[in-house]
């Protein structure tokens, strides 16, 4: 069970849960197909870099569909960039400051990936009691410094972490893929 999860017939559903799309709209709109080669990063291995530059959002006014372009809501949290290796996951900030100890339910699930050697790029995201993402809840969650105060807060209102790219894995630098 998901949080997908009802009580009608799955043959009687139009849309997909994930996109909302009916077949049709992905016949009028087909797949893109990608060659395989693009599909696995090739190159010399290197070590992890120590602080790449995450991508920036930019903001519009409105929504647009372009093809090779993207777009999420603004989630109001703290960018991160995540490095795993095999001491575990580190959680840094944008300006490179140390976030690990505030965050170690999000440290702990990441650091337990089976390829060490790796960077992820997203951000940090906590709620408020009507479950929208409020960066208020987040400044209150940073500022915790005990670990008791931290436990409380995790099994409480965990803060989650949204991955936006893979920068680095396996060695690899993935950032011009």
């Amino acid at each position: 069970r998901d949080r997908f999860a009802g009580n009608a017939a799955v043959a009687d559903q139009a849309r997909s849960v994930l996109s909302g799309l009916k077949v049709e709209d992905l016949k009028a709109h087909p797949v893109q197909r990608i060659a395989a080669a693009r599909l696995v990063p090739a190159g010399e291995p290197e070590n992890l870099p120590a602080m790449p530059a995450p991508m920036l959002a930019d903001a519009r006014d409105a929504p647009f569909a372009e093809p090779g372009w993207t777009w999420e809501p603004k989630l109001d949290g703290y960018r991160v960039l995540a490095f795993i290796d095999a001491d575990g996951a580190q959680l840094r900030s944008r300006r490179g400051l140390d976030l690990t100890a505030a965050f170690p339910g999000i440290a702990g699930e990441l650091g337990g990936q089976s390829v060490r050697g790796m960077i992820l790029d997203g951000e940090v995201v906590a709620f408020d009691a009507g479950g929208r993402p409020s960066f208020g809840a987040l400044q209150e969650r940073v500022q915790l410094k005990t670990e008791r105060e931290i436990a409380v807060a995790e099994r409480g209102a965990p803060a989650v972490f949204y991955c936006f790219d893979l920068l680095h894995f396996a060695g690899l630098d993935l950032r011009a893929a």
